[in-house]
């Protein structure tokens, strides 16, 4: 009888000590994030020497925006965006830009401030369609997400400076402004 008390301590003790070997999750979740996005987007385009188009107004340009933010880490990041600034034209002159870059994340409780520089290309065309050039862009930008659940965030403001780099031989600054939605797809 004593010998089947020990036998059972024993069980119970070898048994507890494999149980709590695996406490520990097999595979922890990652910090990498991967979200896309729309949004709404002006910009006042201007260059170097004043008026883009010699005899035409400045115009706000209106649009559409997409955007996709893949974050490494809690603290950084890759955004590549894409702006159709096609509605409130002015003699059919709008352009469109498509960016790529990194961008430096800050994240305080529901709100994730950021910072980015992005490079790519943009199109602009000129009035009625005459001529269309394809130049490079160098953007400085920044802004604020705020989180309303899990996968679903805002994206309160986002500002873009856009240096046109050749554009007409001189070069067009644009500034602008979007704000939209984000979905966190993991």
């Amino acid at each position: 009888m004593f010998r089947g008390i020990i036998l059972a301590v024993v069980v119970v003790v070898v048994s507890s000590v494999s149980v709590s070997a695996q406490v520990a999750p097999a595979a922890g979740r990652g910090s990498s994030t991967l979200s896309a996005g729309g949004t709404i987007v002006a910009f006042l385009p201007y260059s170097d020497a004043g008026s883009v188009l010699p005899g035409y107004p400045e115009n706000v340009s209106f649009g559409a925006g997409a955007f996709v933010d893949f974050n490494a880490s809690k603290w950084w990041g890759i955004e590549a965006e894409g702006h159709w600034l096609r509605f409130h034209e002015f003699a059919q002159v709008h352009e469109d830009t498509y960016l790529i870059g990194p961008r430096i994340l800050i994240p305080k409780g529901r709100f994730k401030f950021y910072g980015k520089v992005l490079y790519g290309f943009g199109n602009f065309a000129f009035p009625y369609g005459y001529i269309q050039e394809h130049d490079p862009v160098l953007t400085f930008g920044g802004g604020v997400d705020y989180r309303l659940t899990r996968r679903i965030s805002v994206r309160a403001i986002d500002g873009e400076y856009q240096r046109w780099l050749n554009f007409q031989n001189q070069s067009l600054s644009p500034f602008g402004a979007s704000a939209g939605v984000v979905y966190r797809i993991f």
